[in-house]
């Protein structure tokens, strides 16, 4: 008696995307797409992207402008008394080299006119703006006297101060990359930072200071010497970035110019990570019986464009 065959197993189908699947997704990577391109063209969208790709520079306030001539053109104002008077102990302050023993006490005579005004109070003071082409090249007739600096201060760290009568112990020594750009910051030493302030390095915290110059301060820079023009504040107005206004908001946006390019590449990233996506649940999987060989869950390798553009972005700047 013979037994009845046993039927044949089948191998159940493989599954894969059948290419109507395939075209909605292709659809739906292209709405996306087409809706980060349309939130890009929002104001705030632009800016908080590049808050975060480190693209925001300082809005352009009164950004020097012309030929280098007009950038180093005394300001209108400085028929101003100075805050302080240039007694004798001011004719031991030379420019163009570091700080020196005998410079202390007209430092502290500056430091002391100062100390206890407000921004407002200073700002009434003030000869006007002033650039750093202004103040290297024409130290003797902004010393001692109140100007405005523009910029973006980039640097905040606490500094012991010498022994002085003042009562001060320490101030705040800021590197402030002035509006229109330049190759060497203006220095800045603050009594006091507004509250909240951020203190370290790699700092982008738009700031007008007003400030009583002191001296063109010569320091080693890898092989060679830099030179920034150095001034003393009691404290500067700040606004942080959380609580910022809608002006603020449109002054600290990334240019227009950046807007496509910011576009293209938000575009360009959904664009590749979701055909990667698509191409690793679509691609056959080797002929094998165990199931080690599926595609797995891994994840998908990506660039950090943060840090490329802010490299670039950083370039830029130096150029």
């Amino acid at each position: 008696m013979h037994k009845a065959p046993s039927p044949l197993r089948r191998e159940s189908p493989r599954r894969s995307f059948a290419p109507s699947a395939r075209l909605a997704s292709l659809g739906v990577m292209l709405a996306l797409v087409i809706a980060a391109m349309g939130s890009l063209r929002e104001p705030e969208t632009v800016a908080r992207l590049g808050q975060v790709f480190g693209l925001n520079h300082a809005a352009p306030q009164d950004e020097a402008s012309g030929d280098s001539r007009a950038a180093a053109a005394p300001a209108a104002n400085l028929n101003a008394a100075p805050a302080v008077i240039l007694n004798e102990a001011w004719d031991d302050v030379k420019d163009n080299a570091p700080f020196l023993d005998d410079e202390t006490e007209a430092w502290f005579q500056l430091i002391g006119a100062v100390q206890g005004q407000s921004p407002e109070q200073l700002a009434k003071e003030s000869v006007g703006g002033a650039t750093y082409a202004q103040l290297r090249g024409q130290p003797d007739l902004y010393r001692g006297r109140v100007v405005t600096l523009r910029g973006t201060i980039q640097q905040a760290v606490e500094k012991r101060a010498p022994a002085n009568d003042l009562g001060v112990e320490r101030y705040y020594q800021l590197g402030l990359a002035p509006v229109g750009g330049g190759e060497w910051p203006l220095l800045v030493y603050a009594l006091e930072l507004p509250a909240g302030f951020p203190t370290g390095e790699n700092l982008r915290e738009p700031a007008t200071i007003h400030a009583a110059f002191f001296k063109n301060w010569a320091y080693s820079y890898g092989d060679g010497v830099g030179l920034a023009p150095v001034s003393v504040t009691s404290t500067f107005a700040w606004t942080p970035h959380a609580t910022t206004s809608n002006k603020d908001k449109s002054d600290t946006a990334v240019e227009p110019h950046s807007s496509p390019w910011l576009a293209a590449g938000l575009a360009g990233i959904v664009a590749a990570v979701w055909i990667a996506w698509i191409a690793r649940r679509t691609r056959r999987p080797p002929r094998s019986t165990t199931a080690a060989t599926l595609p797995g869950a891994e994840s998908i390798d990506t660039v950090d464009v943060r840090d490329q553009l802010a490299r670039l972005a950083a370039e830029d700047e130096q150029a």
